[in-house]
């Protein structure tokens, strides 16, 4: 007890360290983070705003010295309920559901957690059911009166948040997500909840891929756009029409299509064309409700995404030489610089004039010569936007001559 702490542990890692050795719960906690799990947290404001790190007292990453199953989150987490049929079920429609306690041996009817997108955070809901038996049999009533609520972000390490349990008739809700909660009835061998989404409508998001590209002048560029409904489920789809603008000087500025329909918590994806581009600047797509029908959005979504003209060519490759090897002609050379911008992509390799291969490194081995010839080889450089250098010096050396064994 002089070190000032029961437990000490390698989050993902294979040591732990414990100096209250009479407390069970207290391997279980360091043994946990070795298995990456993190405190089990509160937040019955439900406002992503930890209470206190280690309150949940129903889980042992909380700082309960009893020893109890791990919550519903957590047991998602490491993947132990995958052992069980039908042990966590996702909810995406309103309705009536029952829950089974953990800790019990699930046969299948009843599954014990069940999980709810939370759009405007992107995570998630976690409604679990416990009974004080087995490992739970000292478990506070606090969390065995009924449904407790949890949120976390669905995998890996990461604080999980108990928001509250719910006695019969009562109410969770979360009107930012349109998401409701409503315990009918409890016994001991199960819970049952009314679970109801209403509209909550939130600004949709749209993004562009890539978010900068280099283009050569008078090019056409094509970007891919992901326009996402970010409405809970409760909502009706939506229909977004699209409109680009942009500040740089184009031929011209399409997407395609005008309008996606979208529906809540899904994504749809438009291709943005922008032709004869000879400037750099900014495209922007703007998504804005227009279908006249609830869910009404005030705010569009915007997604935007730099274009760079690359009018220069790359220096010329310098100091090329050629030597002779075992399997032909090899050469090297040192690397170019583009004053463009956008950066060498390769090498392009001549024989005489005319390319015979190309490479991404700064040597190239000619096998295809013909043996006793004489060749004059130049390199030159290639940026991504495809400008390519003036040739660098030569290098002229007769093809070897393959012998066979006598």
């Amino acid at each position: 007890t002089d070190c000032g702490w029961a437990g000490l542990a390698y989050v993902g890692g294979s040591q732990s360290y414990v100096s209250e050795p009479q407390s069970m719960m207290v391997y279980a906690h360091e043994l946990g983070h070795n298995l990456s799990m993190a405190h089990a947290a509160t937040d019955p404001e439900n406002d992503n705003v930890k209470n206190a790190e280690y309150g949940d007292l129903s889980d042992p990453m909380g700082s309960s010295r009893a020893v109890h199953n791990f919550n519903g989150p957590h047991t998602h987490q490491m993947g132990w309920f995958n052992a069980f049929t039908n042990a966590v079920q996702s909810v995406t429609a309103s309705g009536l559901y029952s829950i089974a306690p953990i800790g019990n041996t699930p046969d299948g009817t009843l599954p014990q957690t069940l999980r709810i997108a939370k759009p405007s955070t992107g995570d998630y809901y976690y409604l679990s059911y416990r009974q004080p038996t087995g490992f739970d049999a000292t478990l506070s009533s606090t969390y065995t009166q009924g449904v407790n609520v949890h949120h976390y972000k669905g995998s890996g390490y990461a604080l999980t948040y108990f928001i509250q349990s719910l006695g019969d008739n009562g109410l969770f809700t979360d009107a930012v997500n349109g998401i409701s909660v409503t315990q009918s009835t409890h016994g001991t061998s199960a819970t049952t909840i009314q679970v109801t989404f209403g509209c909550a409508a939130s600004q949709p998001s749209v993004g562009i891929a890539p978010s900068t590209v280099w283009a050569k002048s008078g090019s056409t560029v094509s970007l891919s756009a992901q326009v996402s409904n970010r409405d809970s489920a409760g909502c009706a789809a939506t229909t977004f029409q699209l409109s680009p603008t942009s500040n740089l000087s184009a031929s011209s500025l399409t997407v395609n299509p005008v309008s996606l329909s979208v529906a809540p918590g899904q994504s749809a994806s438009a291709t943005l064309t922008v032709a004869g581009v000879t400037s750099s600047g900014t495209v922007t797509l703007t998504a804005r409700d227009s279908d006249g029908a609830d869910p009404s959005h005030p705010q569009d979504g915007a997604g935007t995404a730099q274009i760079q003209i690359d009018s220069t060519a790359p220096n010329a490759p310098t100091n090329l030489s050629a030597s002779l090897v075992k399997t032909g002609v090899k050469l090297t050379w040192t690397a170019s610089t583009d004053n463009g911008g956008s950066g060498i992509a390769m090498y392009y390799v001549y024989r005489n004039g005319g390319q015979i291969g190309s490479t991404s490194s700064l040597s190239y081995t000619d096998t295809s010569g013909v043996g006793g010839t004489s060749y004059t080889y130049t390199v030159t450089a290639l940026d991504v936007v495809g400008n390519e250098s003036g040739n660098s010096n030569t290098a002229t050396v007769t093809y070897p001559t393959k012998r066979g064994r006598k």
